[in-house]
């Protein structure tokens, strides 16, 4: 019966913290006791290091937030930091942990510096160990856990990228037989409009259907087949553009006749214009020479026969005439060398000569006999 009761009053104690304080109190006691009186003065004057004070708040911070309160009230009167404990600031600040780090970052997520509605504050040694457990080892872990599945992306994303790369190139093989098909196909049009044009001089048009016929056309995804058109194609370009080149020549040579002929004809009609200007001067002056052209009795030696007026205006019309028709056969000249070089040169070029007009040098020009 009293054993019962003992244990029901042991545990009723234990439960409401009395006998906790009690074995305190009765433990603060025994050491003061065994303890001389000067020394624990002795040991408050001594300055203890910042470190092994910070290691002191955070000893006491653990047994407060663990309920050691027998533990922590021995702890206390030995370390000589009752009322001098520092606080978490203090501490904070002593082991350089500034606000923003990834340490101080770390504490806020165990808990630390949230106020507490009801809920066991979290103590700071126990959350500083985890911070601290969190960024170097747990970090590590989760860094080459990190690292292992970064490689194993960029191992996908390597073999990703060989897989575009080899499509980008079967691409661009393809762009470059479509590019070479094009080539030859333009080619060939340009070489056959050429031919079409160029007249009967060069048989280009014989050798586009020869190759027309060939097997290139059966073989079109085969590269040097391509290659070989392309040559072929380039040689009847360079023969057909040296055709063009003689045609430009004959052309030139000409406009050279046509120039010449147009400078004939401009001489021809500034004589003209002269031996008009000399009939009608002779025409004028004809009357002031009838006397001594007819028979009269002032002439002492009269001719043997007479020269009326009208026998000299026809010898200077005759004069005139022949005059002009040896400036005419001398522009017609000019004229059908140009027109045989002109001729020469559409010939070349599969055109037909235009049909000539009349102009001033067909037939003589017509004099005004007044």
């Amino acid at each position: 019966m009293d054993a019962s009761f003992k244990e029901e009053l042991l545990s009723h104690l234990s439960d409401s913290g009395a006998l906790h304080t009690l074995k305190e109190r009765l433990r603060s006691e025994v050491s003061k006791s065994l303890i001389p009186s000067s020394e624990p003065s002795q040991i408050f004057k001594k300055p203890k290091k910042q470190l092994r004070r910070v290691l002191d708040a955070l000893f006491e911070d653990y047994l407060d937030n663990s309920q050691y309160h027998y533990s922590l009230s021995v702890f206390q009167p030995e370390s000589g930091s009752r009322g001098h404990s520092l606080s978490h600031r203090d501490v904070l600040k002593t082991l350089h942990i500034e606000p923003g780090s990834e340490l101080y970052s770390a504490l806020k997520r165990r808990g630390y510096g949230r106020q507490s509605h009801g809920a066991a504050k979290p103590g700071l040694a126990t959350a500083l160990l985890e911070a601290v457990m969190e960024t170097s080892g747990t970090a590590k872990l989760n860094k080459h856990a990190a690292e292992d599945s970064s490689s194993f992306k960029r191992a996908e994303i390597r073999k990703l990228e060989q897989r575009q790369a080899e499509l980008e190139a079967r691409i661009r093989s393809i762009e470059s037989d479509e590019r070479l098909k094009t080539a030859a196909s333009n080619n060939a049009a340009a070489v056959h409009h050429v031919a079409q044009t160029s007249g009967p001089k060069f048989s280009v048009q014989e050798r586009l259907q020869q190759a027309a016929a060939s097997s290139w056309v059966a073989q079109a995804t085969d590269e040097p087949v391509w290659m070989a058109w392309a040559q072929q194609s380039d040689t009847l370009i360079d023969e057909v553009l040296a055709g063009c080149e003689t045609m430009l020549q004959c052309v030139e040579d000409a406009r050279l006749a046509l120039a010449a002929a147009e400078q004939d004809a401009a001489d021809l009609r500034g004589q003209l214009g002269h031996i008009l200007l000399e009939r009608r001067d002779l025409i004028a002056v004809l009357p002031d020479l009838a006397p001594v052209l007819a028979w009269g009795p002032g002439n002492v030696n009269p001719p043997a026969t007479p020269i009326s007026r009208a026998a000299v205006v026809l010898s200077a019309e005759q004069r005139i005439k022949e005059g002009v028709r040896s400036l005419q056969k001398k522009v017609l000249s000019h004229r059908q060398t140009a027109t045989a070089h002109l001729a020469h040169s559409l010939a070349c070029m599969g055109l037909k000569p235009p049909e000539a007009s009349p102009g001033i040098l067909h037939g003589p020009p017509a004099y005004d006999r007044s």
